[in-house]
């Protein structure tokens, strides 16, 4: 673990990246997804640039958007939706889009 990485990550988590896009570039190091989110959260290395753990930051991300695919129990993509509100307005039946 390079102290140089988790102060790169605390200032993405300052800048209100989403921590899942963060992971992306560091999944080759960390390689258990939620043990980086716990770092990325301040949960470990607490000591590790902890000022920007301030109320404002934490509020940016609660209010993250993981409505539509970005919710991890989403069963379409967006591009899928798309589809079919579109197959609807043209009329499409639900037992025709099920086929």
């Amino acid at each position: 673990m390079d102290y140089g990485d988790i102060v790169e990550i605390r200032k993405r988590y300052s800048n209100g990246e989403y921590w899942l896009d963060v992971y992306e570039d560091y999944k080759d190091i960390y390689t258990n997804k939620w043990s980086f989110w716990n770092l990325y959260n301040g949960n470990s290395m607490k000591l590790v640039i902890p000022e920007v753990f301030t109320k404002e930051n934490k509020k940016k991300h609660s209010s993250i958007k993981r409505a539509g695919q970005n919710n991890g129990r989403a069963k379409l993509k967006d591009e899928d939706v798309l589809f079919i509100r579109e197959k609807f307005k043209e009329g499409w039946t639900r037992e025709e889009l099920l086929k």
